[in-house]
């Protein structure tokens, strides 16, 4: 029976609908190549991937590989070049997560601003229990009462389906001043301001999130140079790609108080390491990667990816294709 490997995982939905077309389900007890490698000699038709890497040498072990379906937006973990040169097409799904990745970022402006991980801290270690002082007036002594949203400045580095759902919870919601900046964006909905120059969203901005693909130009786009032009009072945001930021860099600039604080949901290595500086910078929140995975964007994930590899394997053009060059050949 010809099969679909599954490096991790996925919903029960997106399982039923390969099952439905006649596709056998294994899922791969490591995200490891070697063991990928060894799953994918058998009859494999489809892959779907998460965010492990899928090395060109699994994918030349695939004798039967057709496609590969990206349980996510970002390709970058998938060598590219060689399923071109193996005619392996790659299909994504781009709008299952955009809500999530928006409410988390929404989410994160505001824990930052109300200054919620310091007070947690500040409880948990007995700061706050002191005779003769009421937590209202421990509050204000030790700035932990923060700010409000509206009139402060939201600037949107990528004005994609998840930059632009940010965009617009953040003006229509939390009334805030939103500037954005996308070199292939010549329009924008009302409330938004475009900006032609992306130094104005680091100058301007008082909170700063990353929502831009990984590329030679992109990577390491937040760096020392660049987080000198930000506000000391400014947070920065990342539940783009771990690589855009040069986490040194952005330790130093924290420990340093030249930057209020940031909240991370990527890393250049996942799961980071323990000494990653990161870990001992003040004023930062770490999640793991949980952005763009609830329940609801997880199930969505699954049936767009599974969709796809059902849809070629029954004869039928899968959507979202990220190498239509390969789509062209293999039907002339």
């Amino acid at each position: 029976m010809t099969k679909v490997l599954l490096v991790e995982p996925v919903h029960e939905s997106g399982m039923r609908i390969l099952q439905q077309a006649g596709l056998e389900v294994v899922v791969s007890p490591s995200t490891d190549t070697e063991t990928l490698i060894d799953l994918v000699k058998d009859d494999v038709f489809g892959i779907i991937i998460r965010t492990s890497q899928l090395e060109s040498r699994v994918l030349e072990a695939g004798r039967q590989l057709r496609i590969i379906g990206r349980h996510g937006i970002g390709v970058n973990n998938i060598d590219l070049a060689a399923a071109d040169s193996l005619n392996i097409l790659v299909a994504n799904v781009p709008d299952a997560n955009a809500y999530s990745v928006a409410e988390y970022v929404i989410t994160a402006a505001m824990m930052l601003s109300r200054k919620m991980v310091q007070g947690d801290t500040a409880l948990r270690t007995g700061k706050l229990i002191q005779t003769g002082a009421s937590l209202p007036g421990l509050v204000k002594r030790f700035n932990l009462g923060g700010n409000e949203l509206p009139g402060r400045c939201m600037g949107i580095i990528g004005l994609g389906k998840i930059g632009l759902q940010i965009a617009l919870m953040a003006a229509g919601i939390l009334h805030m001043e939103v500037l954005a900046y996308d070199p292939y964006r010549s329009e924008v909905p009302s409330g938004i301001t475009l900006v032609a120059d992306v130094n104005e969203i680091y100058r301007q901005a008082d909170f700063i999130t990353l929502n831009t693909p990984l590329t030679k130009e992109t990577e390491n786009m937040i760096n020392a140079a660049t987080l000198g032009m930000m506000k000391p009072a400014a947070y920065l945001i990342n539940a783009g790609r771990g690589e855009l930021i040069d986490e040194q860099a952005l330790a130093a600039a924290l420990i340093q108080g030249n930057l209020a604080g940031a909240a991370l949901d990527v890393f250049r290595e996942e799961p980071p390491r323990l000494s990653n500086p990161l870990f001992h910078a003040p004023n930062v929140f770490l999640t793991p990667h949980v952005a763009g995975s609830t329940d609801e964007a997880v199930e969505r994930l699954a049936i767009g990816s599974a969709q796809a590899i059902a849809d070629w394997f029954c004869g039928r053009k899968p959507g979202n294709i990220i190498n239509p060059q390969v789509w062209e050949r293999l039907v002339k």
